[in-house]
């Protein structure tokens, strides 16, 4: 399922917030929470690539989870920024159609 229509920074995290929970099994997730902290590991962080691909057609490096070590709530900036820079290199496309 792509979530491709405009999204609010806080629509974004509480989907991120979705993600982080089913791939680590957790009920609550907080916006400073790191994904390692909480236990996610190489798998999970597997998991959770495919699922921002999926939902937000992005595309996060597996490294962002590990080496950039990232809150929710930074992670979901990351996004909103990814997909504001995709719209934006492709409104000139849909122009021309």
């Amino acid at each position: 399922m792509r979530i491709l229509a405009r999204m609010t920074h806080d629509d974004i995290t509480a989907r991120l917030r979705q993600i982080w929970a089913d791939v680590l099994n957790l009920t609550t997730i907080e916006d400073q929470d790191h994904f390692l902290e909480l236990g996610g590991d190489s798998i999970a962080a597997t998991l959770c690539v495919s699922a921002v691909a999926r939902d937000f057609d992005v595309e996060l490096p597996l490294a962002t989870l590990f080496l950039n070590d990232m809150t929710l709530v930074e992670l979901a900036a990351f996004v909103e920024k990814s997909r504001a820079q995709t719209q934006a290199a492709l409104e000139p496309l849909d122009a021309r159609r």
